[in-house]
């Protein structure tokens, strides 16, 4: 009786074992499907066969985070936060999902949740030049402008030809009334990409802003350059901040 009590406990482990191989060789067979759906822009089957994979292995923070971006290339977006949630709970360390969480939070206006990912991701890894800039924008749209121009500053030093890290560099400077120091990044912006016509108007906000206006005589002259520059790249109107 004992030895039929063992057989028949080795042949539920043995089953239970032949069964978990098998889930976790067809959720990677799902996840293969879906991934290669993702990149084909086939996100309906992506998301299909991915919710299919995370049902049967639920601890795979990769299967939720491909989920994640696929929900989100279909603009469900509270979905794609609960994906890269249970990756982030999966593989706490996992960057590229805190940092879908941050863009999804910010694009939310949600500034303390943006705050707390990118901060995180800082944390992980101090020259994550995506972070840093981003989270000098959340300090930006906060009005927190000295920890904006410090965290762009940090930006900086990583990569010097992001155009439009200088132009938010520019902008931080006019709010604090730094038009000089403003005037400088954004001419380096525009040295960079010379189409963009928000680098021009608010260059030209700025040499407003520092009263060269008031001199036509002077070849400083240079605000009404920028607004018509900046109306002939598309702006419907540029007129003085």
């Amino acid at each position: 009786m004992k030895k039929n009590h063992l057989l028949l406990l080795l042949l539920c482990i043995a089953f239970s074992a032949a069964a978990a191989n098998a889930s976790a060789d067809d959720a990677k067979a799902l996840f293969t499907r879906g991934y290669d759906a993702y990149f084909k822009n086939d996100h309906d089957e992506a998301i299909r066969s991915l919710e299919q994979a995370v049902k049967l292995d639920p601890n795979n923070y990769e299967y939720f985070y491909y989920l994640g971006k696929s929900f989100s290339k279909r603009k469900e977006y509270s979905s794609a936060e609960k994906s890269f949630l249970e990756a982030v709970k999966l593989n706490p360390g996992h960057i590229d999902s805190m940092s879908q969480l941050a863009e999804i939070y910010y694009s939310r206006r949600d500034y303390t949740l943006s705050y707390k990912y990118y901060r995180s991701i800082l944390d992980i890894d101090a020259k994550n030049f995506d972070a840093s800039f981003s989270l000098g924008r959340v300090y930006f749209d906060t009005n927190r402008i000295d920890e904006a121009v410090e965290q762009f500053a940090a930006a900086l030093e990583m990569s010097k030809n992001d155009p439009h890290l200088l132009y938010y560099l520019g902008r931080s400077y006019m709010n604090k009334e730094n038009w000089f120091q403003a005037i400088g990044k954004l001419t380096d912006a525009i040295k960079l990409n010379p189409l963009n016509p928000l680098y021009y108007f608010w260059r030209g906000n700025a040499y407003f802003a520092s009263r060269d206006y008031r001199n036509p005589e002077s070849s400083e002259w240079k605000s009404p350059d920028d607004y018509r520059k900046a109306l002939e790249l598309g702006m419907s109107s540029a007129t003085p901040f």
